[in-house]
């Protein structure tokens, strides 16, 4: 190997080293220039960051062109101090550092003894002037207030400028779009660990709302390091423990008494009620709220003062509700959601520089599908998710312009479907339907999803072909409407071993 090649690849490994992993970003950086009262760069000042998430103050010294950087710092508030012999003392205060952000803070020191100081209340610049991203970031304070439903993290990053959930209920409310790109363009992280399931186009692992410190959306120019998608990046930060005790619990229901009916005395141009029952059209079945109950609990705190922090949440969650057109009180006929969550994070600042940071997180949530006004009971279908996600980084400050870098993370997403109704056989086929008609000026197509059902909505009136496609899958694969459907984040397989279809025409849609 020639010395060149040598050189090239030496100079490689040097880019690396001193470049931020944005891809597993969970931490920011205050960084700035120090001059003195005639603005001559100032070597050798002493900076230090504190603030409760770090153990200890974090210093830094200005090199000799007068920067500093304190780099991985978690997101919160902190206090910078700079210090030299010969010159007052400056503090800054209220200072704002969030995930993924760079935070200059460029200060003049006046001529005095050590003794005295300037304490000065930061504000926080409205624009990264050091960053070409278009993005929002909701920390903690604003998570806890938010005008949102508290489902899960979705309902928070839809909130977020350009952004739009694809519905309510089922699949369609974990998929987001941002800025007119599609839900199956974005990426998910976890506390470092890439959590996209390309599978079903979302996040696999759903922390509790109350265990989440900050929320980074990239909506536009994610940086190169993410890769292979086209759409939003959603990076969650966890809470950890710092060098006091503290704990939240938190309790939310919701009855029917507490929900209001929007569909009543609401006809369709035909002039049948919105919500007649599917069994008995004279009838009514309005949306029904079952139950809705959701607990969490937090506690986090030191074993060790300012060495080893601990943090800790379980959150509970019951969802029953029935859907218009279907009568509550049949058995099994509720789409009936529960969720359990587990995170416990341990941090260990095992020195002034170096941080290691273990987490794991593990969420289980079965889901039974309920019955469709327009659907048979028997292809209720019952969907139960297994997302354990361990991870473990360490970062160590080599020095202003190094920082390293080194994390073992991963998750498991495991998925089962299932008939609600266990006599009910595991292959069934699945339709793909398309109308066609002279009003239309190509076919409108529409999958029926798990529950079997479908809408092919917006036909003008007229006459159509309606065309049904079957697809048969083995058992092996259950894929289908009340078939088994297995898959696994790392592994997945697709067979496909007979087709047929079949017309129906003369479809009048007044």
């Amino acid at each position: 190997m020639s010395s060149r090649v040598r050189a090239v690849l030496l100079l490689c490994g040097l880019l690396l080293l001193t470049t931020h992993l944005h891809a597993q970003r969970t931490t920011g950086d205050l960084l700035g220039v120090v001059r003195d009262s005639s603005g001559a760069i100032l070597p050798g000042v002493t900076v230090s960051a504190t603030g409760p998430n770090i153990p200890r103050a974090q210093t830094a010294i200005t090199s000799e062109n007068g920067s500093y950087r304190i780099a991985n710092l978690p997101p919160g508030i902190y206090a910078l101090t700079f210090e030299l012999s010969g010159f007052r003392t400056v503090v800054l205060q209220g200072l704002r550092v969030n995930v993924g952000a760079a935070l200059e803070q460029n200060v003049g020191l006046e001529i005095g003894q050590l003794a005295e100081s300037v304490n000065v209340v930061a504000e926080s610049p409205v624009v990264d002037t050091t960053s070409n991203e278009v993005g929002t970031t909701f920390d903690k304070d604003w998570v806890a207030n938010a005008p949102s439903r508290r489902f899960g993290f979705y309902d928070l990053v839809a909130m977020a400028p350009g952004s739009v959930k694809g519905g309510d209920g089922g699949t369609s409310e974990r998929r987001t779009m941002s800025y007119g790109s599609s839900f199956d363009e974005n990426a998910f992280q976890l506390d470092g660990v890439n959590v996209t399931d390309n599978f079903f186009s979302e996040g696999f692992s759903e922390p509790n709302p109350d265990t989440i410190d900050e929320v980074e959306v990239l909506s536009l120019g994610a940086p190169a390091e993410y890769g292979n998608l086209m759409g939003a990046v959603y990076n969650i930060v966890t809470k950890q423990g710092t060098n006091q005790f503290h704990g939240d619990a938190s309790y939310f229901f919701q009855s029917q008494d507490l929900t209001s009916n929007n569909t009543k005395d609401v006809k369709f141009p035909n002039e049948k009620f919105a919500d007649a029952c599917a069994d008995d059209p004279n009838a009514r079945c309005p949306w029904t709220r079952g139950k809705y109950n959701e607990t969490t609990a937090q506690l986090g705190g030191p074993i060790l003062k300012d060495r080893l922090w601990f943090f800790g949440s379980y959150g509970h969650q019951k969802d029953l509700f029935t859907r218009v057109g279907v009568n509550s009180k049949l058995p099994g006929s509720g789409v009936d959601t529960k969720k359990d969550r587990v995170l416990v994070k341990a941090t260990w600042q095992m020195t002034p520089s170096q941080r290691l940071v273990g987490n794991f997180h593990r969420d289980q949530s079965p889901r039974n599908g309920g019955y469709l006004f327009n659907a048979a009971p028997s292809t209720a279908w019952t969907r139960t998710q297994k997302a354990p996600t361990p991870g473990v980084a360490y970062t160590a400050t080599l020095s202003n312009r190094t920082l390293l870098d080194v994390r073992y993370s991963g998750f498991y997403g495991g998925v089962t479907g299932y008939p609600s109704d266990p006599s009910q056989p595991l292959n069934q086929p699945r339709i793909y339907n398309g109308a066609t008609g002279p009003n239309i000026p190509r076919a409108q197509t529409a999958i029926t999803s798990e529950n079997g059902s479908y809408r092919i909505a917006n036909l003008p009136p007229g006459i159509y072909a309606l065309t049904l496609s079957t697809r048969i899958s083995p058992a092996e694969s259950c894929t289908g409407t009340a078939t088994c459907a297995r898959h696994s984040a790392m592994r997945r397989r697709l067979a496909i071993s007979a087709r047929s279809s079949t017309t129906a025409s003369g479809l009048a849609i007044a």
